[in-house]
């Protein structure tokens, strides 16, 4: 520890204090806290002083990755502490994973998704049972979705063949104790210091010096003024992350700024592993002075001390933007500072309203959910691990899950009558159990995510040898040989479209001109709070323009 970073703050303090002592825990913190290390190092500590046996803890990222960070991060420890410490994901390769299950380590980084896979392996569950720890990383990114439902009913699962305590991790929520209740966590430890943050939200408006710059990359003097006053936000304070709220804009923004031959890479989930470590690296050793970046940066991967943060548009969201900011001058005591830049009127008053709930601390809450589909997946599951059980045991078994508390008998006969249609299940009444039918395992691991299917392309760099990243195929569709578009900041054109292997060969191009990709399901949701909040503040802005800025009071 002292080597690490001098001795553990308080925050660190009181987790280890109650992890300690035997209870599940619930960590909410700002980035920055040193939340990691809160949830894994009394972990590490029991692992070393009661001598536990491997498989002794899993821990849950949503992120591969986050994942990839993590394991740099966790195994620095390990190899001080004598603990071994793997990575475990759809990517992990098959001479790995059998090493794995053969040797297997104290400390198993894996994606919720995985856990449904390791617990139907035979000869991983007797690795399974020795678990004490479960650690489930960002639980704000599970909380209102399916992957985190299918994330606890596979948490019961585990249950049944090992007794563990749970140790959850997120940043600020408006709903704490919910998402408390929704871990099973008997207690939430929170730092006994506020974070700071200073906010500026920006509608620039064009100046005679943009249009110059507006000719020079074929853009209107509106956007010339946007990314002049970004630049020159990057300049004043040093190494930047830029969010935006899409890929597609993230391809955007960084296509602009390289052609105005700026030191900027873009980051985001549909590139390739390696290009996203390419650019963490050069933002992380001073080669570039900002990444373009979606969610992807948000959840604490390293990429060194950030000097500001800079969203681009609305971020639509309190959480969002806290998280985001968050990431610069992110240690104890220091001031986060962030600029919003706005691009329309109704885009710069949501900016405002966002910007005074977050210095207000007026989070939103996560509604957790659950789903009927997810259930039956379960059902299958389990069946899976066990071959035959009494028609109640999923029932009971899932009703311990915080999602499906109340769950009717009826509902849950509903699914299963859905499962036996399929004939993916079926019933035996004379002794009341339920068997695995012949379709039952390639249901069960072809639907291993909640994450809606995408038919991707990849994106092949002929002149490299290196894949830049994946498309849509909703976008290769209207693509045809010689078209040209942006991928990872700069302009591609078509050499060929190989449809049977799903893959673009390309080459790079200058082109200004190029077509900019589309992914499905992007959009952050605005909350209806803030939506309200809006057109308040339209009303007063029409009527009372006093009473408008007092409702801003604190905002710059």
């Amino acid at each position: 520890i002292r080597e690490r970073f001098g001795r553990l703050n308080r925050l660190q303090q009181d987790a280890f204090r109650e992890v300690s002592s035997g209870k599940s825990v619930l960590i909410i913190a700002p980035t920055g806290s040193g939340k990691t290390e809160a949830a894994v190092l009394p972990v590490f500590n029991e692992i070393l002083e009661e001598g536990l046996k491997p498989i002794s803890a899993l821990y849950i990222a949503p992120l591969k990755a986050l994942n990839r960070d993590l394991l740099e991060r966790l195994e620095w420890w390990g190899r001080k502490l004598g603990i071994t410490v793997e990575v475990r994901h759809g990517d992990t390769s098959s001479y790995r994973k059998a090493k794995q299950t053969k040797n297997p380590p104290q400390m198993l980084i894996i994606t919720p998704e995985t856990l449904g896979v390791i617990l139907t392996v035979k000869s991983l569950r007797k690795h399974l049972s020795n678990v004490k720890f479960v650690i489930v990383d960002e639980i704000v990114e599970l909380v209102d979705n399916k992957r985190g439902s299918q994330l606890l009913l596979n948490l019961e699962r585990l249950a049944e063949i090992a007794d563990f305590k749970r140790i959850g991790m997120t940043a600020t929520v408006g709903n704490e104790e919910e998402v408390r209740d929704w871990l099973k966590a008997e207690t939430i430890v929170k730092p006994n210091w506020k974070k700071s943050y200073r906010f500026h939200v920006l509608y620039p408006k064009p100046k005679e010096e943009d249009r110059e710059l507006a000719e020079k990359l074929s853009v209107s003097p509106e956007i010339a003024s946007r990314l002049r006053i970004l630049w020159e936000i990057v300049e004043k304070h040093g190494k930047a992350l830029i969010f935006t709220n899409t890929r597609q804009f993230a391809e955007v923004l960084a296509h602009r700024l390289k052609a105005w031959e700026k030191p900027v890479e873009v980051h985001h989930g549909s590139l390739s592993k390696e290009a996203r470590v390419r650019a963490e690296k050069a933002l992380k050793e001073g080669k570039i002075k900002a990444l373009i970046c979606t969610s992807s940066m948000e959840l604490g991967i390293d990429i060194g001390d950030m000097d500001v943060v800079i969203q681009y548009m609305s971020p639509r969201q309190v959480n969002r933007l806290v998280q985001r900011v968050g990431r610069a001058k992110h240690r104890i005591g220091e001031i986060s500072e962030g600029y919003i830049i706005a691009t329309n009127v109704e885009d710069y008053l949501q900016s405002l309203v966002i910007a005074k709930r977050a210095l207000e601390g007026r989070f939103e809450a996560v509604e957790p959910i659950g789903g009927l589909d997810v259930l039956a997946h379960f059902v299958v599951g389990l069946l899976i691990e066990y071959k035959r059980l009494p028609r109640e045991r999923p029932y009971e078994i899932a009703k311990r899950a915080y999602v499906y508390r109340d769950l009717s008998w009826s509902d849950y006969l509903d699914v299963l009558r859905v499962l036996e249609d399929a004939r993916l299940v079926g019933y035996d009444e004379e002794s009341d159990l339920l068997y695995l039918r012949r379709g039952a395992f390639q249901y069960y691991y072809e639907n291993l995510s909640t994450i809606p299917d995408e038919v991707s392309w990849r994106v092949f760099d002929a002149k490299s040898g290196h894949v830049i990243g994946r498309l849509d195929e909703s976008f290769v569709m209207d693509l045809e040989e010689g078209m040209e578009f942006v991928m990872n900041g700069r302009s591609w054109i078509v050499l060929k479209i190989d449809d049977e292997a799903r893959l673009l060969k390309v080459r790079e191009s200058k082109s200004l001109e190029s077509a900019i990709p589309s992914w499905e399901g992007e959009m952050i949701p605005v909350p209806f709070g803030v939506a309200f909040e809006v057109g308040r503040l339209r009303r007063e802005l029409a009527f009372d323009f006093n009473k408008a800025s007092d409702l801003l009071e604190g905002v710059e």
